[in-house]
């Protein structure tokens, strides 16, 4: 299962973001997988893909994942690493990336460079 396009996202620090994902269940990218009901995604940003604490983790609701500004403004600019983790019904769990998360400083912002 992956991502449908390339995956990679960049934000600015500060800003409010969502991200709307589409997955593909098969190998041969044909197919886009539609969540059960009791299957569960999650955003996991880490600084580096080992990291066992995360930066930021947000279940989606749905196939979207919000982070609000108050969020990204504690991320210091560089690139970091996403996943989702999809949770199934049955408890068994697919983790999907990883992917670049870049931030960006906001040039406008008093502080940023």
């Amino acid at each position: 299962m992956k991502i449908y396009d390339s995956g990679d996202i960049t934000v600015k620090r500060g800003d409010a973001s969502a991200f709307t994902f589409a997955f593909y269940a098969d190998d041969a990218e044909t197919e886009f997988y539609t969540p059960d009901a009791g299957d569960v995604l999650a955003l996991t940003i880490r600084k580096n893909y080992s990291d066992a604490v995360p930066v930021l983790r947000k279940v989606l609701a749905g196939y979207t994942a919000e982070v609000t500004s108050a969020e990204s403004e504690l991320m210091t600019a560089g690139t970091y690493v996403y996943d989702i983790t999809l949770t199934l019904e049955s408890g068994s769990t697919v983790r999907i990336g990883p992917y670049a998360y870049v931030v960006t400083n906001n040039a406008g912002r008093r502080g940023d460079a």
